[in-house]
Formats: structure tokens, sequence, C-alpha cells
């Protein structure tokens, strides 16, 4: 018995050995096997590296409740679970045991929201949240301390400011080009917390479906705030929604509306030369070549 040497696949699926003896002076070659025999075929399946983007609620008055969502994203038709901890104002690390934790089971990419806590103090509570991963996917987790996972609970002594809040997405004209939503956040007292920027699309009129694209951005002062720049793979509509966290001088702002037309942008196809246009879009005709200019006139010879 002779084995190969080894190999590691890079992408799932189904892979078939072939072997075959080369021979030599006393004896013949032998094979090749048959591609395609039972017993040469090994299922591979290699798992893939999800991602989870988390947004804590809005900030809320003491003896409001708070939860935490994920969205979970580039899995492999993932199932397990998403563990939501919270932990206490005084636990900057998220080292001690969680004041609160939820489970959820995971069913597809998509998002999840965690059960709801109504904290009994004051404070900025912080969430962390992580993916069990199975078969398919590998594990994949948030880190304690990220500014969308800290959710503030104001004492009832404080008037919280109400802070303008408007948005404005970039406007590509071709696919290929990057979009990205600008937040404008005005009036707001020292804000801290954070924005979400959520992407709908394509010609998700509603924005009921999962975000295609969903990031947070820590805030640190009133101004405006730029999401990361991403190119979308496919024409189309697409829908911006954002909002802000808040904090405990601060209420929260947003979401902004679906379909705001200064959230929309429409991404347009790369038409080439010979692009098909469809067929109740007529082709313009392509221009005739002008023709050259008639040679000037030969010199007249003077009269000695």
């Amino acid at each position: 018995m002779y084995d190969s040497q080894s190999f590691t696949p890079t992408v799932s699926g189904t892979y078939r050995w072939v072997a075959s003896y080369a021979g030599d002076t006393n004896n013949l070659p032998a094979g090749p096997t048959r591609c395609g025999e039972t017993s040469e075929q090994v299922q591979v399946t290699v798992p893939a590296d999800p991602q989870l983007i988390t947004s804590a609620s809005e900030a809320v008055p003491l003896g409001g409740a708070i939860h935490d969502t994920a969205f979970l994203s580039g899995g492999e038709t993932p199932a397990g679970t998403i563990t939501f901890r919270l932990y206490t104002p005084g636990d900057r690390t998220c080292i001690g045991s969680p004041a609160f934790t939820s489970t959820v089971t995971v069913n597809g990419n998509g998002p999840y929201v965690s059960a709801s806590f109504i904290p009994a103090a004051a404070g900025a509570y912080r969430w962390a949240a992580s993916y069990s991963g199975d078969a398919r996917n590998h594990p994949a987790g948030t880190t304690c301390g990220d500014p969308a996972e800290t959710v503030v609970v104001r004492p009832p002594s404080i008037p919280a400011a109400v802070p303008a809040f408007s948005t404005t997405s970039s406007q590509p004209p071709d696919l290929g080009t990057p979009i990205y939503d600008t937040a404008h956040l005005r009036g707001a007292i020292d804000p801290g917390g954070a924005i979400t920027f959520e992407l709908f699309g394509p010609d998700d009129q509603t924005c009921a479906a999962a975000p295609v694209f969903a990031t947070t951005v820590a805030v640190t002062g009133n101004g405006d705030y730029h999401s990361p720049t991403l190119v979308v793979p496919q024409p189309g509509t697409y829908r911006w929604v954002a909002m802000y966290s808040g904090d405990a001088m601060n209420t929260p702002a947003g979401p902004t509306a679906c379909g705001d037309s200064a959230e929309t942008a429409t991404v347009k196809p790369i038409l080439g030369e010979n692009a098909d246009t469809g067929p109740n879009v007529p082709t313009p005709p392509k221009p005739k070549p002008k023709p050259p200019p008639p040679p000037p006139p030969p010199p007249t010879a003077g009269l000695g």
C-alpha cells in the first residue's frame, strides 16, 4: 500500500482522485483509475469566515429596557447560536460575570436580536456577542468596549439634549464606483456613543430584507461622520438607513426613513461600446466619419 502526499483543500466540494502506476523493466504500467469511482471521491467542507457586526440599542433613562442586535454575514448556510453578554458599568474590560446573558438560534445570515434587559442602575453598559460557528463556519465575535456595543442608561436627574441628525448619501455614476453615507450630527452636548449605518438593496424599497452592509462609527463630538466606502456588486437602487445611539447627555436620533431621497443611491450599469441596451431601447447609430478636407488649389504661376 502506498499513500499520496497530503493536500489541504481551500474550496468546499467533491474531490476525485485518479491514480496510475508508471511500470518498470519487469512490470507493465497500470491505470489510471476511472475518474468518479466511489472509493476515489471525498466530500470536503471548508469552513467559511463569517462576519459579526453588532449594534447596541439606544440610550435610555433609568427604568428603560436595552438590547443588542447582531448582523451575521458571509456565512455558508450558518447554523449554531449567537450569545449576547451584558456587563455592568464598573466592568470596563468585560472580565467579570455578565449581568445578563441571552442566546438565540441562528438560521442563516441576517440580523439577530437579544432578549431585553432592564438595568437597575445608571451608567454605561457594555455588550459582547459571539457566534458559535458550526461544521461549515468558523466562530466570530465582537470586542468588549466597541463603541457600537456600549449603551448608556441615564439617571433621571439628567435632562437629555435633542440633537439634530441628518444624512447624505454619495451619488455614484456607474457600477464599480465606491459609495458611502455621511451623517451630520448637530446640537448635541459633548456627544459620545455611535452612529450605525445600514445599506439595503438593490431595489429593496421598504428596507425589509437584511441589510447588505452594516457598520458603526464612534461619535466624538458634533460634526460629520462617514461610513466606510464599499463597491456594490450589481446595479440598482440602494437605500441607506442611519441612526445615532445617544448617550448620557443626548437623546438618540433616527433611524432615517427608508427611501429618503438624501439616502438613496442609484448605481448604473456600465455600458460598453457593444453593450445590449435591451429590446425597448434603440441603439443609437454610430456617427459617420467626416470626409477629409479637399486639397488646396495648386499655386498660380506669376507672369514674367
